[in-house]
């Protein structure tokens, strides 16, 4: 009986350790342009909002306050898990020059051949964004 229930246990522990590991990769699929699908800015003009992937850094183009997590025009870097959620993390540093790190994890779907691109970020605060980008 006590063979048993350490049988058990180890592979309780076994796939509890291996599902709290996110496997990362880098489909070729995502790699590329993508330029934001039809959202406006107040003044009526279209988004500039670009994000181009290549090998693990994203560099986010024409941001704003209003595209969470989308706020810093920079470069980021990204990895996808095998659950389709996209991770990106932005590193600066703060008014005492410490280093922080901003990570956010996006639901992410691809449709038309691949060449659309469906980010869903949904936040603990707050309401949940949905985003559409084209490559380009």
């Amino acid at each position: 009986m006590k063979k048993l229930a350490i049988v058990f246990s180890v592979a309780l522990m076994a796939m509890f350790a291996t599902s709290c590991f996110k496997e990362e990769y880098h489909p070729e699929a995502l790699e590329g342009h993508w330029v934001l699908a039809g959202e406006s800015k107040d003044d009526g003009s279209k988004s500039v909002l670009a994000l181009t992937f290549e090998n693990g850094l994203l560099w986010v183009d024409g941001a704003s306050s209003g595209q969470r997590p989308f706020t810093m025009s920079d470069e980021w870097e990204y990895y996808m898990t095998r659950d389709s959620v996209l991770v990106i993390t932005y590193e600066y540093y703060d008014s005492e020059d410490y280093l922080e790190r901003d990570s956010y994890d996006l639901k992410m779907s691809f449709r038309d051949d691949d060449n659309t691109l469906i980010l869903v970020y949904d936040p603990l605060i707050g309401s949940t964004k949905r985003y559409t980008f084209y490559r380009r």
